[in-house]
């Protein structure tokens, strides 16, 4: 019955074939080029789509190695002041992107990942021939998959778009943030920064706006569903808006989700590839595109970095836009690591 009344829906919550020419016909449309990966006992398989050819490569690393790396560079944003996993950076670009770098056309890239690929800031990887990192050199979006990318909205230039922007008044820089964003949406904007919003209010204000922005805490459990973000409770709620509520919020005209808090963007995937948690579950409520932060991000690093896109959107893609901003944060002789300027990951199309 849902495959009948909602097939966009459908195709968000279960797994379906995508045709070839539907994927490249939008490929043709949107000028982008597509990585998948399928991460196999002794090899990962890579395939690269564009919109006239589909490249099949087997790369010989075998998962046990491929876990170790992942794991490796995944310790250099655990805390702000770690050591960079340059070594791995560079390896895991010599298996993952290099095999196809000379034939990438595009300057967009839609990164479909698998297993412990999910883990891998793509962006920070990088070519060891001339230190550039992937991040700066491509537009990167990531998706659950092709068939999901596909019921996914186009994204476009957010000029024009009414802003909900909601902070958590004692997370430092947030309510700055918050009105600074507010400021390049004009009127059409929301803030609520004074005190921290109620679930309940949250939960029906995102109806009306198509740019969201929740500069609040978010944690992540152990059961992907129950990760959350905190607001405060009352009217009914408990004050954590988890994943699984997400499900049912009202996001069916949202172009933009941007989650600028801790954790939100960490993904776990069944063996099927599945997408658990809070991504799958905005995805499912309608969110066009979404800007979540991997591991805990410093707050004037964040602050440039959302300021930088925000702008930059108003007048070019995001995907477009989150390159720019990355390049910004990178500039800056305080934030030159990958911890500061990698965190954030977009998804969607």
């Amino acid at each position: 019955r849902i495959s009948v009344e909602a097939p966009r829906v459908q195709n968000l919550v279960t797994s379906t074939t995508v045709p070839l020419d539907a994927l490249q016909r939008s490929m043709r449309n949107e000028r982008y080029e597509m990585l998948q990966y399928l991460v196999l006992e002794h090899a990962v398989l890579l395939w690269h789509i564009t919109a006239d050819s589909v490249d099949v490569l087997n790369v010989f690393l075998p998962r046990s190695e491929l876990i170790a790396k992942v794991a490796s560079l995944s310790k250099s944003f655990e805390r702000e002041n770690a050591s960079f996993d340059e070594t791995g950076a560079r390896e895991l670009y010599l298996y993952l992107i290099q095999p196809v770098v000379k034939q990438i056309r595009s300057d967009r890239l839609v990164i479909v990942p698998h297993d412990d690929l999910h883990h891998v800031p793509f962006e920070v990887l990088q070519d060891p021939a001339d230190g550039h990192y992937v991040g700066e050199r491509f537009d990167i979006t990531y998706a659950p998959s092709a068939s999901i990318l596909l019921n996914l909205k186009r994204s476009a230039p957010l000029a024009g778009g009414r802003l909900l922007a909601v902070a958590n008044p004692t997370l430092a820089g947030a309510p700055a943030e918050a009105r600074t964003i507010s400021r390049l949406f004009g009127a059409q904007s929301k803030v609520s920064d004074d005190t921290l919003a109620l679930e309940r209010d949250v939960k029906t204000w995102v109806r009306d706006f198509d740019v969201i922005h929740l500069a609040v805490h978010g944690k992540f459990a152990d059961d992907p569903m129950l990760s959350f973000l905190e607001l405060r409770e009352g009217g009914g709620d408990d004050g954590r808006l988890t994943a699984a509520e997400m499900f049912g919020l009202p996001l069916e005209n949202s172009r933009l989700v941007v989650l600028a808090a801790c954790e939100t963007g960490r993904v776990e995937a069944t063996h099927g590839n599945e997408i658990l948690g809070i991504e799958r579950a905005l995805l499912y409520a309608g969110a066009g595109t979404l800007v979540l932060s991997r591991w805990k991000v410093d707050t004037v690093a964040t602050s440039l970095w959302m300021e930088t896109f925000y702008r930059a959107a108003l007048i070019r893609p995001p995907p477009a836009a989150a390159r720019e901003a990355l390049k910004a944060v990178k500039s800056d002789s305080r934030f030159r690591s990958p911890y500061y300027w990698g965190a954030f990951a977009m998804v969607g199309r």
